[in-house]
């Protein structure tokens, strides 16, 4: 019983632990894939304002791209906070609403803010969100905010969950057997 409950419970830190880092390093890779389509946006942007063929559909277009490729709702907010463009899986009631959230104040103070929360109450349950800041040169045109709902990000780290202990299972019965025998044979 004490080599038995020895592996249960050096299984259940192992299983417990590796979920953990999984579930943090998931949100990680997560975060990272936003800002890095925030600096594609934003290098589209830039080469789009000096050949001056910036306009509505154009950023609009890039935003439906970026919301199919990414799973995330998209949306642009000028300089002064007010939402300008949103991807086609956001109310288009939010165009023209300024929205006062700590995010867009570091956006528009050019930085890159990672927020998990509702934006202003844009949504209706939590989301992932990345603001980056569009920038030409000093000035700051406004903001892109990429938002990926939370629940969505759990279900993908409740699936690993069960693969990791469903094979933790198996194996705990198969130990917990050979070591019965093991001792049976010592005894």
């Amino acid at each position: 019983l004490l080599y038995m409950g020895i592996l249960f419970i050096s299984f259940s830190v192992f299983g417990t632990g590796f979920s953990i880092v999984y579930t943090t390093q998931y949100m990680n890779e997560q975060e990272q894939q936003l800002i890095l389509q925030g600096e594609r946006f934003k290098e589209s942007m830039t080469s789009l304002y000096f050949t001056g063929d910036v306009d509505t559909s154009r950023i609009n277009f890039e935003l439906q791209i970026m919301e199919q490729y990414m799973g995330a709702s998209v949306f642009f907010m000028n300089n002064k906070g007010q939402v300008s463009i949103v991807s086609s899986s956001l109310n288009p009631g939010w165009i023209g609403r300024t929205i006062t959230d700590e995010a867009v104040n570091v956006v528009l103070s050019g930085k890159v803010a990672t927020v998990t929360s509702k934006v202003g109450g844009m949504f209706n349950e939590s989301v992932l969100t990345v603001g980056y800041p569009i920038t030409i040169g000093d000035t700051i045109l406004g903001g892109i905010f990429m938002c990926k709902p939370v629940t969505t990000l759990k279900a993908a780290t409740k699936e690993m969950e069960s693969v990791i202990f469903g094979c933790m299972v198996p194996v705990l019965l198969i130990g917990a057997v050979l070591i019965y025998f093991s001792c049976k044979t010592m005894t």
